[in-house]
């Protein structure tokens, strides 16, 4: 039977028991042992109960077994006792007669279960309480903690902020709070105080100060919020026709305008505190600090425009290199005129037709640009050509470049001739038309009529007839010596028979130096007497001679030659023309003899583009700086080893170069600060050599 109803039965019912002297007694005996007995059970002065009607005050409850009349026994030897909230849980597990302990339980309201039975329980020490209960029973009971004494009322604003000078009240249970009185929060105008329900819940009304606090609540200053006017000047700019526009702002809001202004050759970059500000940092939030800002100013930068000039029409011409490529309004800008290349620059347009003409840049000009150059070109129209000569002008023509030429009004005549066609440069020109299909004019030329009817002589050159020539070749006795105008076909010229082995015909030329490109006939229209010279072209890889005999050499075969040169004393300016004057690439050999010394910076560089490689003379101890700097097509070098120093950058560049032969035995590579190292071989350190901060010396 439970202690509490046995206790509270024999209350009841004293009237009926404690009616006489004896029954008095009795009953004062019965209740002194029941409440001694209660005492035990709860473990002290602050024991606990298994309904809510108790009010223990003590954090430890202790169960002796000397209640085991009241409980019944199991043989259960384990339990488990649990504390637990919303912010805390925890559970432990004890056998009969151990003590265990909660700690660091945080304020507030409780479930408590000891041995499978509820109760609710508060923690009145902040945060470092702890409840010790010892398991001395065999029964599920129930614990209850000491009640809460003070509650805490916050203070917060709506969002769950602290507000500055107001802090939280500790009231004991049952008493008021004290109104804190009216709240600062920047940008808000207080109205009343309002209790928190819920995370997501204010009351509407205003809480009444007078209401006894048996819980911990948080208190709202409910506000409204304060609006500000702030103006957005346009700074020369438009929205419409409107200058400005003003908006209003909540505190801590950032002000927006209604629209983006927009200014005839500028772009909008945003907004400034100051009107002639060249950069945008706002708007910015409404706070206590920005509150002061009530206008804002538009930031404009200048607009850049693109000017391109048409590539097709530079065709006839070169772009001026100070012509820009850009403008910026509000600043006048020039365009210079276009060079021309045998043509004569007539102005630029801004269109392909060439009709509109481009009258500049304003500083109110806008948009980007596409300017088209108009280039001329003078027509000589000439009656013919004599003998490499033109004779007899007949009409000079300014034509627009891309365009075509006026056939004249009267045609030339000649007499005992008959006008063929009309010739175009020097020489032996390109067919020439006039009209609107004609030749199209690229820059400035001369044309003149072809005639039929006359004959002219061919002359031979470096060539015997028939057999016993003193020549590299000879040439049959009825091979033709002349040939007669002809406007449409060629006359071939005949191949010579060439007697020394070493040299095959290269073919017929109109300059004695060659240095014209060739020809195989006479061509179709040629109208004067004609002298063709015979070169004779060396077939060998390789070839051992002075400078005099490699200069006599008309032409060769190959793209390239190995010369090993000789003579006692022989030029190195004299070896460099050679080579650069046959235009193919020498391997160049000067261990014959006759070179000594240095070589200097600069001395192959007018042959650069044909020198493959080179075997350095004997003699020699030094290789200047930047001697063979950037020679992109040498890829061999024979260094002899009376080469003692290879000065600074003398390979500089040589990106090809993948051979350094002789180069043996341990150079020292170093820098000019004086650091450097051994290597063995140059051919070890071919990535050094060609790189100008190191010198190596042996």
């Amino acid at each position: 039977m439970n202690i509490n109803r046995l206790f509270k039965l024999v209350l009841n019912r004293g009237g009926v028991i404690c009616n006489n002297a004896f029954s008095i007694a009795l009953c004062m005996a019965l209740s002194l042992f029941l409440c001694t007995s209660l005492v035990s059970c709860a473990g002290g002065a602050g024991g606990g109960s298994d309904d809510a009607g108790g009010e223990p005050t003590s954090l430890c409850v202790q169960m002796p077994v000397t209640r085991s009349a009241q409980y019944e026994l199991s043989d259960v030897e384990s339990f488990t006792v649990t504390i637990k909230s919303s912010a805390y849980s925890d559970s432990k597990s004890c056998g009969q007669g151990e003590r265990i302990s909660f700690t660091n339980l945080p304020v507030g309201h409780y479930d408590v279960t000891a041995y499978g039975k509820k109760s609710d329980g508060r923690i009145t020490a902040k945060g470092t309480a702890s409840v010790d209960i010892e398991a001395n029973v065999t029964k599920s009971v129930t614990i209850r903690l000491s009640r809460l004494t003070h509650c805490t009322v916050s203070f917060k604003t709506e969002e769950g902020g602290d507000i500055s000078g107001i802090s939280s009240q500790d009231v004991n249970v049952g008493d008021k709070a004290t109104n804190p009185g009216t709240p600062s929060i920047p940008g808000k105008t207080f109205s009343f105080w309002a209790k928190r329900i819920s995370s997501t819940e204010i009351s509407g009304t205003s809480f009444d100060f007078n209401t006894p606090i048996t819980e911990d609540i948080e208190l709202v200053a409910k506000c409204d919020a304060v609006t500000y006017s702030i103006t957005f000047d346009y700074n020369g700019g438009k929205v419409g026709t409107a200058e400005s526009s003003t908006v209003s702002v909540e505190y801590g809001q950032t002000p927006t305008p209604s629209a983006e202004p927009t200014l005839t050759g500028y772009d909008f970059l945003g907004w400034a505190t100051e009107r002639n500000s060249s950069s945008a940092t706002g708007p910015f939030p409404v706070t206590e600090e920005t509150g002061v800002i009530t206008t804002y100013y538009a930031v404009w930068e200048a607009k850049t425009y693109s000017i391109t000039y048409n590539s097709a029409s530079m065709t006839y011409g070169i772009l001026n290199a100070a012509s820009p490529s850009s403008y910026t309004y509000g600043t006048a800008v020039t365009i210079p005129d276009a060079g021309g290349a045998g043509t004569t620059f007539a102005g630029w347009y801004t269109d392909a037709a060439l009709t509109t003409a481009f009258t500049g840049i304003t500083a109110t000009t806008t948009g980007n640009l596409t300017l088209y150059a108009k280039f001329t070109a003078t027509v000589s129209i000439y009656k013919e050509k004599v003998s490499g000569t033109l004779t007899t002008l007949l009409d000079t023509q300014t034509v627009t470049c891309g365009k075509t030429a006026t056939a004249l009004a009267t045609a030339p005549t000649k007499t005992n001739y008959t006008l063929d066609s009309w010739k175009t440069g020097s020489g032996d020109g390109s067919a020439f038309t006039f009209g609107t299909s004609g030749t199209t004019i690229t820059g400035d030329c001369d044309v003149w009529a072809t005639w039929t009817g006359a004959s002219y002589n061919i002359t031979y050159h470096n060539v015997n007839e028939g057999s016993g020539s003193t020549y590299k070749g000879t040439i049959s006795a009825t091979a033709i010596t002349s040939y007669t105008y002809n406007a449409t076909s060629s006359t071939a010229l005949p191949s010579p028979t060439v007697s020394d082995s070493n040299y095959e015909f290269g073919g017929w030329y109109e300059t004695s130096d060659f240095s014209d490109t060739g020809v195989t006939a006479v061509p179709a229209g040629s109208n004067e007497d004609k002298d063709y010279y015979a070169m004779y072209k060396y077939k060998g890889t390789s070839i051992t001679c002075s400078i005099e005999d490699f200069n006599a050499i008309d032409g060769f075969a190959g793209t390239s030659i190995t010369w090993r040169v000789t003579g006692s004393s022989p030029s190195l300016s004299d070896i460099v023309s050679a080579i650069a004057s046959k235009g193919i690439d020498v391997e160049l050999d000067l261990t014959a003899g006759g070179i000594s010394g240095a070589i200097d910076a600069g001395t192959f560089d007018s042959a650069k583009d044909h020198l493959v490689g080179i075997y350095l003379p004997g003699g020699m101890t030094t290789i200047s700086s930047n001697t063979f700097k950037n020679y992109d097509k040498l890829t061999y070098v024979l260094i002899p080893s009376s080469v003692t120093t290879i000065d600074y950058g003398a390979f500089d560049g040589c990106s090809n170069l993948t051979t350094v032969d002789g180069g043996d035995g341990e150079w020292f590579m170093g820098t000019e600060g004086g650091a450097g190292m051994v290597v063995n071989g140059l051919g070890s350190a071919i990535n050094y050599l060609k790189q100008s901060d190191y010198r190596f010396t042996r």
